[in-house]
């Protein structure tokens, strides 16, 4: 049952980092259930920051056990 608790809410910011995302695509590397509540609202910040100011395409999410990357193909700063 945990597990399934655990699996809907990562469903869950899948699918609100796609809806921010928008109008890129998103790619998810990773198991996002490792993220604290304060690395969830970065990824979140990052995402849409990606979405408005990158011109890119695609944006990419990466998380390890001690590590978080976020990058895009747009044009950089």
């Amino acid at each position: 049952h945990f597990s399934s608790i655990i699996s809907q809410t990562t469903l869950e910011f899948i699918s609100q980092i796609k809806e921010q995302a928008k109008p890129l695509s998103v790619e998810v590397v990773g198991d996002l259930y490792l993220l604290t509540d304060v690395q969830r609202r970065v990824v979140e910040e990052l995402v849409r920051n990606a979405a408005n100011h990158s011109k890119g395409r695609k944006v990419k999410v990466e998380v390890c056990r001690d590590r978080l990357r976020v990058s895009d193909d747009g044009q950089g700063l």
